[in-house]
């Protein structure tokens, strides 16, 4: 409910303002643009550097709502610059994008909390292989991750390609400065989105497949009925939505209408949906079945086929596959004095070189500079009364008794 509805509250608001209160200055919706494109890239770029399952998922909540930013702000902009398109295409997309992220995200933590409960980690350096134990979960959760990869046939796909269609109506405004907003914002956007891809490719690679990393992962199985069945729904509500995107869309005409007329931009926009969604819809289902087909032989001529390489080593084990640390350290090492992540590597020379550890902690800069701060402090001040708490029982009822007579004497002069 957090992730799914609660946090839209916030863009609910923005959206009623803008209805009651009228169109603000062009300056506004410059700043919620560049909000969005801000939030997209910190949210996703925090979400790689997680270990906790539950992290993850939350902080691509983030970049998701800079994905909608995104949209109300390139709205606003082509309401300012009469551009129907951007104005059209902002709003919708925004509004799409909202309903689409309730449906993944409701599917991600339904997942997480499944993985949790059967393995009792969130660790995702503690799981992998759950797809041999937890079929039906791992089959829920890999969906769910090329989903909010934006990834198709998922319906974030189809919202995040309306909102760039938004921003390709931003280029013909007229405005020499929108249109080279516009395209940095749709080359933000296209980094974010590879950055997503990465993020949960790792998230069900290294949580669904592989070997198991711990013993609570090889023992893991899928949970009963109860919780398969909402994953279930949700699961098949993102696949639905994603491939009955243009029909959908058009349920969002009126709301769109209420700041700007669509007109004939809607239609326009629903046949664009309707070609993009089913051309690389069948582009997937072509590849999915290649990789059957390709599976089927290799199955059949099984017994002839041997690794080609194997480096010398006659048995894999379950520490030369990938880890999550691993799998995201290279590009966190690119970002980390912004992000201050705990990277510990030791320097291995020599011939025979001695036992080395390799530690890793993420960082969390609001952590450090907003909640620490304030929460230190607050440890500080509540210290200097620690006396009060001294263990006397008579000291405790002399509490009590002027605590009474402050009350009474209050009730008496109010």
């Amino acid at each position: 409910l957090m992730s799914g509805l609660m946090i839209k509250m916030g863009i609910f608001g923005i959206m009623l303002t803008l209805l009651v209160v009228g169109f603000p200055s062009v300056w506004i919706a410059y700043l919620v643009l560049g909000l969005g494109v801000v939030s997209a890239l910190i949210g996703i770029l925090y979400a790689l550097a997680q270990t906790d399952i539950k992290r993850i998922v939350a902080y691509s909540s983030v970049e998701n709502m800079g994905i909608v930013l995104i949209g109300i702000g390139c709205g606003m902009l082509g309401m300012a610059y009469q551009a129907p398109v951007a104005a059209c295409c902002g709003f919708g997309g925004a509004l799409f994008h909202v309903f689409n992220h309730s449906l993944f995200k409701s599917l991600m933590f339904h997942n997480a909390g499944a993985v949790l409960q059967q393995t009792h980690t969130r660790d995702i350096e503690q799981l992998g292989g759950l797809a041999a134990g937890m079929p039906k979960t791992a089959g829920c959760g890999i969906i769910g991750a090329l989903t909010v990869a934006a990834l198709p046939p998922g319906n974030g796909f189809a919202g995040e390609l309306v909102i760039y269609l938004g921003l390709l109506g931003c280029l013909k405004s007229g405005s020499g400065l929108l249109a080279g907003l516009a395209a940095l914002t749709m080359m933000m956007l296209a980094l974010t989105g590879a950055l997503a891809m990465i993020g949960f490719t790792r998230l069900a690679g290294m949580v669904f497949l592989g070997h198991p990393r711990s013993e609570a992962a090889a023992r893991a199985t899928d949970p009963d009925w109860r919780l398969l069945a909402p994953m279930g729904l949700e699961a098949a509500g993102c696949l639905v939505t994603g491939l009955l995107a243009a029909p959908l869309l058009r349920l969002l005409r009126q709301p769109v209408e209420l700041f700007v007329s669509t007109g004939a931009v809607w239609d326009g926009v629903g046949n664009t949906l309707w070609w993009t969604v089913g051309i690389v819809t069948v582009m997937a289902g072509l590849m999915l079945a290649l990789a059957l087909v390709r599976r089927r032989l290799l199955r059949r001529h099984e017994t002839v086929l041997r690794p080609t390489w194997g480096c010398g080593y006659d048995r894999i084990s379950v520490r030369m596959q990938y880890s999550g640390v691993s799998y995201s350290l290279p590009l966190l090492r690119s970002v980390n004095r912004l992000f201050r992540n705990e990277i510990k590597e030791p320097e291995v020379t020599g011939l025979f070189p001695r036992p080395a550890t390799f530690s890793y902690r993420p960082g969390d800069l609001f952590l450090m500079l907003l909640v620490r701060p304030v929460t230190e402090s607050i440890r500080r001040g509540t210290g200097r009364f620690t006396w009060i708490q001294n263990g006397n029982m008579q000291a405790y009822l002399l509490y009590g008794i002027v605590f009474l007579v402050l009350v009474i004497g209050g009730v008496f002069i109010w």
